[in-house]
């Protein structure tokens, strides 16, 4: 694809070439001989609440920028202390946009003040799986000094979305409140209130893979949703769904959440085919800002496509907001140049690395990717009602006859990866998940929800409670 500055002005044709090269995007021809033991690269997202104890003996966030013991000052006296580099908001007030670290990992915050780590892709899971760690080493230390703590689960379960308000509030963040309070009372609850473990990997050095592997993963979106659920309190309060996270992505906006219609994928299995199903979505879904109107939100009606068809609007799209549409763009697996994996709620430290065993068993080893794809091919006219049924767990018949199946052979697949995919996220961890979840048809939400029915709300020292007794299972 030629080369576009960010203010050049963006055709229709422009927009489906930058799908086509740069966000479906294959591994190079010689990755595979320079890298044979490997089959592509791993990324891993973890965001976590840090949280310390309210005046009313409670859990309640730790402020981003306001107050004493606030993140952005933990933060700040951590990056000096380590040799960080700290990127700050335009305004310059010292107030934190990122962290980037030493080797380029990343912290950065979701609007409710969530902490995101992002590392970079790494030739093998282990080094991603190590990186995390060793970052979270930092971070709790430096917030326990603080007298305060990291909690890992897929949705706050004790603050309200204003008790949180909008800790990050650039533009952008303001701009996304405006849009989704158009459509309903999830979109706030997504910004400030969600945390996930997102699993980023390669599509694959031909075509052939990039389409079978798109095409799976979002087959096992569902089944993840499932499997991984850990959400089911949201101010304090039991939802009925073990991943209450997941139902809110359901209810926020279909026209960017969810899939594409996928029917073609399914049918074809090529790369043109995915592309075009992306771009479609792409094109049909609002935009929710203009940046260069003073982050104006637009009707709802107007899609990306009208906005570049029409010839009335005083601000023609440049590249720089084509890039910045397809970033409020939430399907289970968005394309980025890589795939996405965004369907698993947040698991504690505990599980933490088993998603990414899970997907790189299922999608990295070829015998498993194709296993898995003849399980679930017959299962895509179903897609829809499987991510609607998804949201209460391994509860639901139709979900759990196959969950333990899938977990199966991902178990097989990633045995069969290459010994570095296996040195920190141990076979061991992953099937005593297994055995102490996916084969009851159990998630971690089932633990929470027991913690909470037997004290009539859920505390942050239940939470320590099933972290201990996690850690003890995963390491026996």
């Amino acid at each position: 694809m030629k080369k576009l500055a960010d203010d050049h002005f963006i055709t229709r044709d422009d927009c489906f070439e930058y799908v086509a090269s740069e966000v479906f995007r294959q591994l190079p021809a010689n990755y595979k001989s320079e890298h044979p033991k490997w089959p592509g690269y791993v990324g891993i997202e973890v965001e976590m609440l840090p949280v310390r104890t309210g005046s009313n003996g409670q859990p309640e966030r730790v402020p981003l920028f306001e107050g004493a013991g606030n993140q952005n000052d933990t933060l700040k006296e951590l990056a000096i202390a380590k040799g960080w580099k700290p990127e700050f908001l335009d305004d310059s007030d010292g107030r934190l946009l990122r962290v980037v670290l030493d080797q380029g990992d990343q912290l950065t915050f979701e609007p409710g003040g969530q902490l995101e780590i992002s590392t970079i892709p790494y030739p093998c899971a282990s080094d991603a799986v190590k990186r995390i760690q060793h970052i979270q080493t930092q971070l709790d230390a430096a917030f326990a000094a603080k007298g305060q703590s990291i909690v890992q689960v897929g949705i706050n379960p004790w603050n309200t979305v204003d008790e949180i308000a909008l800790q990050m509030d650039k533009p952008r963040y303001q701009a996304m409140t405006s849009y989704f309070n158009r459509i309903g009372p999830l979109g706030v609850r997504m910004m400030r209130q969600t945390c996930t473990v997102q699993v980023n990997l390669d599509f694959g050095s031909s075509e052939a893979q990039l389409a079978r592997r798109y095409a799976t993963a979002n087959l096992l979106a569902p089944f993840a949703t499932a499997t991984f659920a850990n959400s089911p309190v949201v101010d304090g309060k039991s939802t009925g769904h073990r991943s209450y996270r997941a139902n809110i992505w359901r209810g926020l906006d279909r026209s960017r959440a969810g899939f594409p219609n996928l029917d073609n994928v399914f049918a074809k299995m090529d790369k043109a085919s995915a592309v075009q199903a992306y771009f479609d979505m792409v094109m049909a879904a609002p935009v929710v800002f203009i940046a260069n109107e003073n982050y104006r939100v637009p009707d709802r009606t107007y899609n990306f496509a009208q906005w570049l068809n029409d010839a009335s609007s005083k601000t023609k799209p440049t590249f720089a907001d084509f890039k910045t549409h397809l970033s409020l763009l939430f399907p289970e697996v968005r394309a980025r140049g890589f795939l996405e994996l965004r369907s698993v709620d947040c698991q504690s430290r505990s599980w933490q690395e088993v998603p990414t065993a899970f997907y790189t068993g299922l999608l990295y080893d070829e015998q498993s990717l194709q296993k898995a794809h003849d399980l679930l091919i017959p299962l895509a006219p179903k897609l829809e009602e499987m991510w609607a049924r998804c949201t209460i767990g391994l509860q639901d018949t139709f979900i759990s006859q196959y969950a333990p199946k899938i977990f199966q052979i991902a178990m097989e697949g990633f045995e069969r990866l290459s010994p570095c995919f296996r040195e920190s996220c141990s076979g061991k961890r992953v099937r005593a998940f297994y055995e102490n979840f996916t084969s009851r048809h159990r998630s971690p939400a089932d633990d929470v929800l027991d913690e909470f029915w037997n004290a009539g709300k859920l505390e942050l020292q239940s939470l320590v409670r099933l972290e201990e007794k996690w850690r003890k299972l995963s390491c026996s």
